[in-house]
Order: C-alpha cells, then sequence, then structure tokens
C-alpha cells in the first residue's frame, strides 16, 4: 500500500486492510508517501523488494505523479489500484500520464443511457464529445439543483435545504446504469446504488480508458 498523508489516505487505508483480510489478501508492504509530487522511488523500490503482487494508492491521487516513472525506472509492471483519485486523470496531462496503467473507481459509464443522452445534446450543441466523469457529473448536480430551486417555498436557504430533501430516486446520467440520487431527509447520500461507481482503466496508449467492472452485479 502507498499511503498519502492525509485524513483520507489514512481512512482509505484502514478500510482496504480490513477488506483484504477478509478476502486473503496479504498487505506485504506499506509506505507513506506525501500528499504532492515528491520523489516516491525508494517507496517502491521498498515495495518491489517485499515481492508484492500489486500496488494499491491510498489517498487524494497528486503523490503518484511519480510512480509510474520510478516503476520504469525499476523495469516492474505491477497491477495498481485506486480509489476516486483515478478521477484526476482528467485535470491536466501530467495527472494523466501519473495514472495511466492505473485501474480506479469513477462515475463514468458508456452503459447509462441516460448519461449517453445527455453526451449526445452536449455534442451535437458543441461539436465536441467529452467522455468522462466531470460533464455527467456536473449535470446530476445541476439537475439536482434544478429541482430544489424550483421546489423551495420560500426561496431561502432553508426552503431550499428543505426542498434538496424531498429529491428522491432521481435517474443519474453517471454510474453504471440503474443509478440514482437522493437527497431524502435522514440519507442526504446523493448518488445511490452499488454501481454507482465503476472501475475502470486509463489505456497505455494515453487516449481513452475503458471499463473493467461494474459492482453490485454477479
Amino acid at each position: 500500500m502507498l499511503i498519502e498523508g492525509s485524513l483520507i489516505g489514512e481512512s482509505y487505508a484502514r478500510n482496504f486492510a480490513k477488506a483484504a483480510a477478509k478476502r486473503g489478501i496479504r498487505v506485504v508492504a506499506v509506505e507513506h508517501i506525501a500528499q504532492t509530487a515528491q520523489d516516491v522511488g525508494a517507496a517502491i523500490a521498498r515495495v518491489r523488494d517485499a515481492q508484492a503482487g500489486a500496488l494499491v494508492h491510498c489517498g487524494f491521487g497528486f503523490g503518484v505523479v511519480f510512480v509510474n516513472p520510478a516503476l520504469r525506472e525499476l523495469d516492474w509492471d505491477p497491477p495498481r489500484v485506486m480509489g476516486t483519485a483515478f478521477e484526476n486523470a482528467w485535470i491536466n496531462p501530467v495527472m494523466w500520464q501519473a495514472i495511466v496503467g492505473w485501474t480506479g473507481l469513477d462515475q463514468y459509464d458508456e452503459g447509462n443511457r441516460l448519461g449517453q443522452a445527455f453526451l449526445d445534446r452536449f455534442a451535437a450543441r458543441y461539436g465536441r464529445r467529452p467522455e468522462y466523469c466531470v460533464p455527467v457529473v456536473n449535470r446530476d448536480i445541476a439537475t439536482v439543483l434544478l429541482h430544489a430551486f424550483a421546489d423551495a417555498h420560500p426561496l431561502s436557504p432553508r426552503g431550499v435545504k428543505e426542498a434538496l430533501e424531498r429529491v428522491k430516486m432521481i435517474p443519474a446520467a453517471s454510474g453504471a446504469p440503474g443509478t440514482r440520487i437522493n437527497f431524502g431527509k435522514w440519507m442526504r447520500r446523493g448518488w445511490m446504488g452499488a454501481g454507482y461507481l465503476v472501475a475502470r482503466r486509463l489505456d497505455p496508449d494515453g487516449e481513452s480508458a475503458h471499463l473493467v467492472a461494474r459492482f453490485g452485479q454477479d
């Protein structure tokens, strides 16, 4: 495990360790790395020397910038997995290259027909088709806000908050087919469903990502 020095890095690591123990996966090395782009060559070498079968990253994702170069320097190409830090790939070319070859959690699924219909309309209007998480996630957020603003009585902070609690089970454009958005009272968790996150891998061609798995399906 590569654990970024942050609250979320430690939280991800604790939960991954619990899940690994249940599934008989042995953690043979733990290395703490910075949550910004720093030299990680020595840490990666120690993980390789421990004969790890894969790399698991826990954190925001900016700490992996020099992991791929370190792997090339060591001539080591293990499977590598991360959480939603995977979505950082779309920020800029530096992060894209840092995450090439990694499998991570994402909210874009080309099998979601609502999301694809949204991208169809986007492409018809703007002449491009951004097939990644940010457009469909932002579409979902905008949809929730529009429902809340339209249903707020009065149109005040409290009115909007109470209207948000009436937003229940709206079909989502992001996530696997069947994902819903629910901000009902006492829940307020947003995206719901076993497949609201999917696993994708950033392809070595540097041009695309492909679906690896949907969760909650036999």
